[in-house]
């Protein structure tokens, strides 16, 4: 009877094994929302992926003229736009306008840093946003999901600094010129 009991036993474990994988390897469809968030920022990440990162996600609006980071202070989400525009701004002069598809505390996220800018909506805007903690307790029990997080911070942070130098390489060329 023992050895019977242990057949069960392996039999019950197989199938619940069985059953999980069939699970977690079925397809999925994401939303129309939640496909367009994924070609704008998160192109490496899978499908599957990006349901298990949005079920920690909610999605937040900001009305024109509203300043949902405040510089100086604290972060203690991670955002990413939507839909709308914002503004960076340090000193009430302008840095760079933020579309949709890139983040909001990115660099308070990987540094822990308080915000090095105003961030003021242009229009009505729409974006997602995880809260901090959360996000990297998570991350931390998955490390594939951060690798592909980080990999999708580094492109937009590239992408910053790209947008950036070109900026201030057009602003020296327009100095020059007055010259």
């Amino acid at each position: 009877m023992a050895s019977i009991y242990w057949n069960l036993a392996f039999t019950a474990l197989n199938i619940y094994w069985i059953c999980r994988l069939l699970l977690e390897r079925r397809p999925v469809k994401l939303s129309a929302t939640d496909h367009r968030l994924c070609e704008l920022v998160f192109r490496t990440m899978t499908p599957r992926e990006m349901i298990t990162l949005l079920k920690l996600a909610t999605w937040e609006s900001a009305e024109a003229g509203e300043c949902f980071v405040e510089r100086g202070k604290p972060m203690d989400r991670l955002m990413v736009i939507y839909s709308g525009k914002a503004c960076a701004e340090v000193d009430g002069r302008d840095v760079t306008e933020l579309q949709p598809g890139h983040f909001i505390g990115s660099i308070s996220y990987l540094t822990e840093e308080t915000a090095p800018a105003n961030v003021v909506a242009l229009e009505p805007t729409r974006y997602v946003s995880w809260p901090k903690s959360k996000l990297k307790d998570f991350m931390n029990k998955n490390p594939e999901l951060h690798s592909a997080l980080k990999s999708t911070l580094a492109i937009d942070l590239t992408r910053w600094l790209q947008a950036t130098w070109a900026r201030g390489a057009r602003e020296n060329a327009t100095r020059t010129d007055r010259v």
